[in-house]
């Protein structure tokens, strides 16, 4: 379960900077300088680069196993944005989060998907997909969470 694995923080490597904007340097500031990774909050417009910072955070936390929730309709999006950034930050080879759709947490079959998984860090890419309580979706990450 998240939590129960210490992941170490990196730091953002100098390299990274050139490739990055203020907004996500900050975030991933802020994320390396937690001394136990507990996650951030990106508020950031459309277009602002928020799945790289997710994709990134992955590394900077020093995961193993993340996944990345997200949109269903995002997930092949996301595939193409990894296979583009790996060259510029050949780094995150090793953290490069499984994309999981958030309609397989609706899906009665795939109740289980998170303890399969087991991820040692979650990205909510579009986390209010998460906003409802009462939905099927919703509980089945709170559950998993020890909500």
């Amino acid at each position: 379960m998240v939590g129960q694995t210490r992941l170490i923080p990196k730091r953002i490597p100098e390299h990274w900077r050139r490739h990055l904007w203020p907004t996500q340097q900050r975030a991933l500031d802020v994320l390396a300088g937690q001394a136990f990774p507990k996650g951030i909050y990106v508020d950031v417009p459309v277009g602002g680069g928020k799945f790289l910072i997710g994709l990134l955070s992955a590394y900077i936390a020093g995961a193993k196993r993340p996944v990345m929730m997200t949109e269903p309709s995002l997930v092949r999006q996301g595939e193409t944005e990894i296979a583009k950034f790996l060259p510029m930050f050949p780094e995150i080879e090793e953290h490069i989060p499984q994309l999981l759709a958030y309609t397989t947490l609706s899906n009665k079959k795939h109740h289980r998907a998170l303890q399969e998984l087991q991820p040692d860090l979650l990205i909510l890419d579009e986390a209010h997909n998460l906003a409802d309580r009462n939905s099927a979706r919703t509980k089945r990450f709170l559950a998993y969470m020890g909500d």
